[in-house]
């Protein structure tokens, strides 16, 4: 059995979802894209403010984070795919406490994979 190369997702749910559950699936993509965009912002902006607050600049931080300079770069820009537990150290470096608060904006679950 030979795979199929697609060269976009779009064209794999084209092809194996209908119109209906497609434009579910791709809102749904839309709608974690953008809490992920706010978490990585939420980040950025409490690393700038401990940044400013303590007079520091990115080598000092590195050195205090205790991680590489191109890591730190990517999370600074907002490209750092960071886990739990790098945003607790980073909190705890910034002397601050992490918190995630979550509300129910609509009924979880996408029907498609019921």
């Amino acid at each position: 059995m030979s795979k199929k190369n697609y060269p976009k997702l779009s064209e794999f749910i084209s092809e194996h979802f209908s119109k209906d559950d497609g434009a579910e699936i791709r809102a749904a993509a839309q709608e974690e894209f953008a809490q992920l965009q706010a978490l990585q912002e939420d980040v950025t902006r409490i690393i700038a403010q401990y940044m400013a607050r303590e007079k520091i600049g990115f080598n000092e931080m590195v050195r205090r984070l205790g991680i590489s300079p191109s890591q730190f770069s990517r999370i600074q820009r907002g490209d750092g795919n960071i886990t739990l537990a790098t945003l607790a150290h980073i909190a705890r470096t910034a002397g601050m406490k992490v918190r995630i608060e979550a509300e129910f904006t609509r009924a979880a679950g996408l029907k498609i994979f019921s």
